[in-house]
């Protein structure tokens, strides 16, 4: 049966789609951009004319512990579980990005001959594992300061019978960070450069030692 509400409920249909088409552009929230964060050398690398001396070492790519294969900045309050800022994240996990740092520490450190990475024909005569065991920003309740945390193990192992010379983890903190994840970055990026120069040189006092 054809009432009088019909040609009135074809007029509405249009401006109710309109209506509704307007309110779902109004109500589309604007999304915050993330900020991305990039770990990089601090290594200078040595003269094309300086000849690299000394025992050579193959640089495997570095694991990471569970919580950190991640992009995601981690910091952890009071001891509690890993958490991970919103609109803070690395521009790749730390791990890849501390391989070329670490490439660049050993190349550039003193008693160290070629550094090897990835498929090669040449035989190093060490071979360094490297694990991201910790790497995150801690925050405490009692105040509203910070520090960053950083810890790497290290396993050097004889390329000839792969006996273990070094086994270490290797620590860098800072404190008195302040508490936003732009000052964590900054912080973190201190402490790895730290962390690699201890580890560099305790590789190449281990490799000449013998």
């Amino acid at each position: 049966m054809r009432t009088i509400l019909e040609p009135l409920r074809r007029g509405a249909l249009p401006g109710m789609v309109l209506l509704l088409a307007g309110c779902a552009v109004l109500q589309a929230p604007d999304r915050p951009a993330i900020t991305r964060h990039l770990l990089e050398s601090a290594a200078t690398t040595r003269s094309a004319d300086t000849v690299a001396t000394g025992p050579s070492v193959s640089v495997e790519a570095p694991r990471a512990a569970p919580g950190y294969d991640t992009d995601a900045m981690r910091y952890r309050r009071d001891g509690g579980a890993l958490e991970r800022f919103a609109m803070n994240r690395w521009a790749d996990t730390p791990a890849r990005m501390l391989h070329p740092m670490l490439v660049a520490a050993l190349s550039t450190t003193d008693g160290l001959g070629e550094v090897i990475t990835g498929p090669s024909a040449a035989r190093a005569d060490y071979t360094l594992d490297v694990e991201v065991v910790r790497f995150r920003q801690e925050f405490a309740a009692q105040d509203r300061s910070s520090r960053v945390v950083v810890v790497l193990r290290a396993e050097l192992h004889a390329s000839t019978d792969g006996r273990v010379l070094l086994a270490r983890d290797f620590v860098a903190e800072s404190p008195d960070v302040a508490p936003d994840p732009v000052s964590g970055a900054a912080a973190l990026q201190g402490a790895v450069d730290q962390v690699l120069a201890e580890l560099a040189s305790a590789v190449a006092a281990v490799a000449n030692s013998g």
